[in-house]
């Protein structure tokens, strides 16, 4: 099913105490940014291009992983931290004007549901966007968990929430296919959400999310 509005699930939304949003892709239209940074830098430093095939396998991965990655992949050596400087700085300087989708006001404005950021991303990379959004207080920090942080998987995050909360009681907003596949794995609810790279990818899921943004 093809949704374009948080309404269309009211009978799923109802049952929910805390919805688990992913950032990049998911609350932002951001991957295409993302893709753009990497390739810059790639590029720079060594001559390699992604295609849109490739970034594919490096979507909801941490700065650490995808270095990993990318050196065995092209038989590279890459400093973590300058790769990541510069990689961050360039997607920075492309999301500085960048808003939220639309259905996250639908989400704030209709339900009580407690929401919680799981991001691959460095915290100074979302806390200015939250904070020009005007999220600080109902998107509080201790809400906020990014994965550049420690070393757990989404998947051991969702289980950390399983502790808490029932199965029931919460759902996950999600675009990448490894992460929903976790999600679903668990018996959690979730939302595909719909972007440039994975709109053909999105069959297997109940609940795919296309927000208005995109065209038809």
């Amino acid at each position: 099913m093809i949704i374009r509005h948080l309404n269309e699930i009211e009978d799923v939304l109802k049952k929910k105490k805390v919805a688990i949003f992913d950032l990049d892709g998911t609350i932002i239209d951001s991957e295409i940014l993302h893709f753009n940074a990497h390739n810059a830098v790639l590029k720079e430093g060594w001559g390699i291009e992604l295609s849109e095939t490739d970034i594919l396998k490096y979507i909801g991965f941490n700065e650490v992983k995808i270095c990993r990655m990318l050196e065995k992949e092209y038989n590279i050596t890459i400093d973590t931290e300058d790769y990541a400087n510069k990689r961050v700085g360039k997607y920075l300087e492309m999301s500085k004007d960048i808003v939220p989708y639309s259905y996250m006001k639908e989400f704030f404005d209709n339900w009580n549901i407690k929401p919680v950021l799981l991001t691959s991303q460095k915290e100074y990379v979302f806390k200015p966007m939250f904070t020009r959004w005007g999220w600080d207080e109902i998107f509080p920090e201790e809400n906020r968990i990014s994965l550049q942080n420690n070393t757990k998987t989404k998947k051991e995050v969702y289980e950390e929430y399983l502790s808490k909360y029932t199965k029931d009681e919460i759902i996950v907003f999600e675009d990448a296919i490894g992460t929903l596949q976790a999600a679903r794995d668990l018996g959690l609810d979730h939302v595909a959400v719909m972007q440039h790279f994975n709109k053909n990818l999105l069959d297997e899921f109940e609940i795919v999310l296309k927000p208005v943004e995109m065209e038809e």
